[in-house]
């Protein structure tokens, strides 16, 4: 599978313009009608996977979380495609039945040390 490291991921995201109504904005279980469409470009790839949460006063759920690369959920997310955007969709098993989660890439809230 492609690794996409922050360096290419920050190009691949420099003409791309997020709606304000996107149902991604924030981490949402992914629709599989939605799936269809999306087209896999790769698995993020970062130099340190840190495998827990980022530290911040944002509410996981929120269209603010911010988006820190080398955490968990982000670091080793497969990234896709629709033709307009990029997402970021991981595998949850902390439920009671595992599920894909599905987020926007949005350039403004990402974090990464030398990039973003």
């Amino acid at each position: 599978m492609n690794k996409i490291s922050p360096t290419q991921l920050k190009e691949m995201l420099s003409n791309i313009k997020i709606g304000e109504d996107n149902k991604y904005s924030s981490w949402q279980k992914l629709n599989l009608d939605d799936f269809e469409v999306f087209d896999l470009m790769g698995v993020l790839e970062v130099d340190c996977q840190i495998e827990e949460e980022y530290d911040t006063s944002e509410n996981y759920w929120s269209i603010n979380y911010p988006i820190a690369l080398e955490y968990f959920p982000n670091a080793g997310g497969e990234i896709y495609f629709d033709g307009s955007n990029y997402y970021l969709v991981y595998r949850d098993f902390g439920g009671h039945v595992p599920e894909k989660r599905c987020r926007v890439l949005n350039s403004k809230i990402i974090i990464h040390p030398d990039l973003f």
